[in-house]
C-alpha cells in the first residue's frame, strides 16, 4: 500500500500517552527500535518519533514530509516486497524481517535506528555510511543484502545519488 494511500487514516492514540506508557514502563527508546515483543507496534512508533520528531503517525508508518517512512511491525518475518518502488530502505532484522525504514529523494537522509538489512529499490545509486560516519558502502540500484557487517548496523546518514552507478 503506498503512503498516499494511508494518508487519510489516522491512529486514535496520541503521541503524549504512548511515550508516557513507554516511560512509566521503563522502556528506553532504543530498546523500542529492536523489539516490538516488548513494546509492540504502538511503542514502536513512538519511539521513532522520539528520535526523529516531525513526522506523522499512519496506520503503522511515521510518515515525513519527504515521503519518507518508518513502518512498525509484530515480531515475524517479512516479505522485501514491503519496500516500494523508488525507496532505499532498511530492516531492523537479518533477511528483510522486523520494522523498516523507507527513504526517498536525493541527498543525505539522517538515519537513527538500528538495521540489519537492506535493500535499495530505486533506479540510482545510495551510499550508507558506517556508524562512525567514516567510512560508506555503495548500494548499486536494485542491490540487496540480507546481512551486513556490524559496522553499518547503526549509521547515521545515507546519501541517495542522482547516478546509475557506484
Amino acid at each position: 500500500m503506498s503512503v498516499s494511500a494511508l494518508a487519510t487514516t489516522r491512529r486514535p492514540m496520541s503521541l503524549a500517552l504512548i511515550v508516557s506508557t513507554l516511560l512509566l514502563a521503563g522502556i528506553a527508546p532504543s530498546a523500542a527500535s529492536e523489539d516490538s515483543s516488548t513494546v509492540g507496534v504502538d511503542g514502536l512508533l513512538a519511539a521513532q518519533l522520539q528520535r526523529d520528531p516531525g513526522g506523522t503517525v499512519v496506520g503503522n508508518r511515521v510518515v515525513y514530509a519527504d515521503g519518507s517512512y518508518f513502518a512498525a511491525f509484530d515480531n515475524g518475518t517479512y516479505s522485501i516486497s514491503q519496500c516500494d518502488s523508488g525507496y532505499f530502505c532498511g530492516w531492523a532484522q537479518s533477511s528483510f524481517s522486523g520494522s523498516f525504514f523507507a527513504v526517498t529523494g536525493s541527498g543525505a537522509k539522517v538515519l537513527s535506528w538500528s538495521t540489519r538489512s537492506y535493500w535499495n529499490h530505486r533506479s540510482t545509486v545510495a551510499r550508507l555510511q558506517n556508524n562512525g560516519g567514516t567510512a560508506s558502502t555503495c548500494f548499486e540500484p536494485g542491490e540487496s543484502r540480507a546481512t551486513i557487517s556490524s559496522s553499518y548496523y547503526n549509521p547515521p546518514q545515507v546519501t541517495l545519488g542522482t547516478s546509475s552507478s557506484c
